[in-house]
């Protein structure tokens, strides 16, 4: 009996290549119904809860944490520029950059617009 089952182990003499090897099973299947009981391993169901609640919690760390520091950048970003006339300055100097080839046409939109609704807040 291994596991709660029980076998028989026959044995036979040495079988030659492509030797045919007959043999017959009898008897009557038992009816073996087993009931899994899911609170058998119930060290293994906490564990396995416990690390889905401790990766639900960094998740929620981890996106709140982001969240603060794109507040962050973005006061940063209201800061750079004190007053109209930096800000007026800032729009030349990327008109130049763009101008010279040495800035892309999207990074030159996008910065251009930024500076522009900056300045629109400032006025």
């Amino acid at each position: 009996t291994m596991q709660n089952a029980s076998f028989h182990i026959y044995t036979t003499g040495a079988l030659k290549k492509d030797e045919t090897l007959k043999f017959t099973i009898t008897g009557k299947v038992q009816d073996t119904t087993v009931n899994p009981n899911i609170m058998q391993n119930k060290a293994l169901l906490i564990s396995v809860g416990a690390f889905g609640v401790v990766l639900i919690l960094a998740g929620v760390w981890l996106f709140l944490r982001d969240r603060k520091r794109e507040v962050e950048v973005d006061e940063e970003d209201e800061d750079e520029f004190d007053d109209p006339d930096s800000l007026m300055d800032a729009i030349i100097a990327l008109d130049d950059l763009h101008r010279a080839g040495k800035l892309s046409d999207e990074a030159y939109q996008k910065r251009r617009e930024e500076l522009k609704n900056a300045l629109k807040r400032k006025s």
